[in-house]
């Protein structure tokens, strides 16, 4: 099944988390709130500047990992800190 990249700026704290999901962004966004991912637990979903976005869809089983290691590496901002989901 293909998957969906996505990133997760915290504009408060200076800290993208770019992971991977089948579930929409609105959807992964509720959960997320809900129950935060061990790697961004420490983000406040209520008082932080959090923003999603989609930036792949449709990558092929397989190569989402490959994709996220490289997409982080060239869209890391200067000052900020790149979690990528599941690598801390």
């Amino acid at each position: 099944m293909a998957s969906n990249i996505f990133n997760v700026k915290n504009r408060t704290l200076k800290e993208m988390y770019v992971g991977v999901t089948q579930l929409p962004v609105g959807d992964l966004q509720a959960r997320h709130r809900a129950s935060p991912p061990p790697d961004i637990k420490h983000w406040d979903f209520e008082r932080h500047d959090i923003h999603y976005d989609e930036i792949e869809h449709g990558i092929p089983d397989g190569q989402s990992g490959f994709f996220m290691r490289n997409y982080s590496m060239l869209t890391g901002l200067p000052g900020w800190r790149t979690i990528i989901e599941g690598l801390g």
